[in-house]
């Protein structure tokens, strides 16, 4: 059996004998396993007062691909909030690098498209059209399966128009480092009420979830905290889109997350040679 430790440590530079989550800011997270790499939420132009920003070093060395930054598979859009994504951003980036592929919602994709120049198809762009209770979809791009649910944003049902994917994605099936996949979590802004995950039981356990990033309030309720360990039933949580003012009920709790840009987790699943 897989068995998957995650351990803090900072400042460590991408080794392919090892799987990693590195924290950009926000809900911005690197996950890099074998010669894989996939940036969630990594660009977006407003922060509100509250939460972290991307130093402009790190987000300039993210933009030129230069190392551990370098030979991206996919940018993952969760939704189309200006505190996760900016369109004009992720375009130029992936002008300049062609061989990155995007996912996202509609919303996200449609963004994009639009201020492209001649308003042409782009065939890095992959768009997940999901409503409400629709069941989960699956995409291959090139060595990585991604699937998406529509979970409501939080503070459903005032946010229900905005399109938040939960999106999971499978990296090094069949790596020779890695022989199993290493499948890990984003939730965007997911409302935290286990009667939105319910319906999907069967998809969440499907295959097993090694790293699920949480925004950090599902830490702050039972049925939160519930979702993850008996729904989702991921084996390791990392919270995210913690505030710059990290609230005290995660200072005092023993759940761990993500707070200063550049801070990294290891994920040893044993597998290594």
């Amino acid at each position: 059996m897989l068995v998957l430790i995650v351990t803090a440590n900072k400042g460590l530079t991408h080794d392919r004998n090892q799987a990693s989550a590195r924290y950009l800011a926000n809900e911005a997270v690197m996950v890099s396993v074998g010669s894989h790499k996939v940036l969630f939420d990594p660009f977006f132009s407003e922060t509100f007062g509250i939460y972290q920003k991307i130093p402009d070093p790190m987000l300039s060395d993210i933009e030129a691909a230069t190392p551990p930054y370098d030979d991206i598979d996919l940018i993952v859009i969760s939704h189309a909030h200006a505190d996760h994504f900016d369109a004009t951003r992720v375009l130029a980036y992936l002008i300049a690098h062609p061989s990155t592929h995007v996912v996202g919602p509609q919303q996200a994709i449609a963004a994009i498209r639009k201020i492209q120049a001649g308003g042409k198809s782009h065939i890095q762009l992959h768009e997940v059209s999901l409503q409400i209770g629709q069941a989960a979809v699956q995409l291959q791009v090139n060595a990585l399966t991604i699937d998406a649910v529509r979970i409501p944003h939080a503070g459903w049902p005032s946010r229900a128009e905005v399109e938040n994917l939960v999106f999971r994605v499978s990296l090094a099936q069949g790596d020779h480092i890695f022989p199993e996949q290493i499948t890990v979590m984003h939730m965007g802004d997911a409302d935290a009420d286990i009667d939105h995950f319910l319906p999907h039981r069967q998809h969440w356990q499907s295959k097993t979830t090694h790293l699920v990033f949480p925004p950090y309030w599902f830490f702050a309720s039972a049925e939160g905290r519930d979702i993850l360990q008996s729904v989702v039933q991921a084996r390791q949580q990392i919270g995210v889109h913690v505030p710059v003012e990290i609230p005290m009920s995660l200072q005092q709790g023993t759940e761990d997350f993500f707070s200063q840009p550049g801070e990294v987790r290891i994920i040893d699943v044993g597998a290594a040679k």
